[in-house]
């Protein structure tokens, strides 16, 4: 996750080589301390295309809703944009057009749920990061966000080699373990 200042100093970069930014923005609402995360679209909003959409933050898994905003220039962008999506995408359903429309309703609600899933998230990514932090030679990032860690085994790459341990073979016995 990027600060505000780091997302200023991309974005400075993109103006002056006139890139264009694709900020997927999915995993926003379950930023640990949410009132430090900041939209790419908000500090480069001329040229950033914000896409999100309701299956992470609102634990709502398999429903395939997303959205993007486009930059306000980018009208021809985006009338392309609407014609991919009508030969490659189909209606979504109106089981799932309804639950948007509540998840999307500002209400307190809502800012509870959000707030309650933030928490559950910090509690487990703290716990996991923690005890990551106490195996020698493992390192791995201190979640900001969602549920997800990063860990770096690599130390351990010529052990693994040398037993013959594949990828597929140490990830089921850290399942196993738990």
């Amino acid at each position: 996750m990027y600060d505000r200042l780091e997302l200023e100093e991309i974005a400075e970069v993109c103006r002056e080589q006139n890139i264009m930014v694709v900020s997927d923005e999915i995993y926003a609402q379950t930023t640990f301390k949410f009132e430090n995360f900041v939209s790419m679209g908000k500090i480069y909003p001329e040229g950033t295309f914000v896409t999100n959409g309701l299956s992470k933050s609102h634990a709502a898994g398999g429903y395939r809703l997303r959205y993007v905003i486009f930059p306000q220039h980018a009208t021809d962008v985006g009338e392309q944009f609407k014609k991919i999506l009508a030969t490659e995408y189909t209606a979504v359903s109106t089981p799932i057009q309804h639950a948007a429309v509540a998840g999307f309703q500002v209400s307190k609600e809502m800012d509870q749920y959000f707030e309650v899933t933030r928490k559950i998230h910090e509690i487990m990514g703290e716990y996991t990061y923690q005890t990551l932090q106490q195996i020698p030679g493992i390192t791995s990032t201190q979640p900001q966000a969602t549920f997800y860690l990063l860990a770096d085994f690599n130390q351990f790459t010529p052990e693994f080699e040398g037993s013959k341990i594949t990828t597929q073979k140490f990830s089921e016995s850290l399942i196993q373990q738990w």
